[in-house]
């Protein structure tokens, strides 16, 4: 198996984080953002790192307009609320946090069969963490997908319950307030093929956000 993690972002980490530093809350003309709508629960995580250091919580963002982000950098995605009168308002929050990449990951012993011939696994350890202002119920990992080195586009696999490396995020869950769950979701690609964009998507829903991800 081979990881690939923050560590060995190295250099390139540091140049991201640095070039963050001086950026304020404001939005990529310098302008003041609105204030947000409501704010994320208490206990979410601190502040954001990478592209999505400017972006406020509950501001509407555009996709694609906060740049790339990288393993370890957090991003925010809202969805719309479901409830008379707040329609037009985000009504749950996820942020989002990969943080490490195994390629040739194997299924634990007594966890089933590995991948099919002609394919490989390739696991993303991921972090998911409700910071909006409802309890969340509904898709965990079958909200990523990734992009591999050909253009292929691959759902995760939910039926893998326990890697060699740890334990496998759930296909969908509820997250409480504040509440932060952490697993591995895993990919079946072609050989000679490797993961190089992972994409978050909230199911049958639409969000101006909702293609936004990272370079792995």
């Amino acid at each position: 198996m081979v990881y690939r993690s923050l560590s060995a972002l190295g250099a390139s980490t540091v140049l991201i984080a640095l070039a963050c530093t001086g950026c304020s809350a404001g939005t990529t003309d310098g302008a003041a953002s609105p204030a947000a709508p409501r704010s994320p629960a208490a206990g979410a995580p601190g502040p954001l790192s990478g592209a999505d250091a400017r972006v406020l919580a509950g501001v509407s963002e555009q996709a694609g307009t906060f740049g790339v982000a990288y393993l370890g950098d957090g991003r925010r995605f809202n969805a719309p609320g479901s409830a008379e009168g707040e329609d037009e308002e985000p009504q749950y929050q996820l942020t989002v946090t990969p943080k490490s990449v195994v390629v040739g990951a194997l299924p634990a012993k007594g966890g089933g069969t590995g991948p099919a011939a002609g394919q490989h696994w390739e696991a993303v350890k991921v972090s998911l963490a409700n910071t909006g202002w409802d309890t969340y119920e509904g898709i965990l990992a079958r909200s990523l997908t990734v992009q591999d080195s050909e253009g292929g586009s691959h759902k995760a696999l939910t039926k893998v319950e326990k890697l060699t490396v740890g334990e496998a995020l759930d296909a969908e869950g509820e997250l409480l307030l504040g509440e932060q769950v952490t697993g591995w979701v895993v990919f079946a690609l072609p050989d000679g093929t490797s993961a190089e964009q992972l994409h978050f998507r909230w199911d049958n829903t639409k969000t101006v956000n909702t293609h936004r991800g990272w370079r792995l």
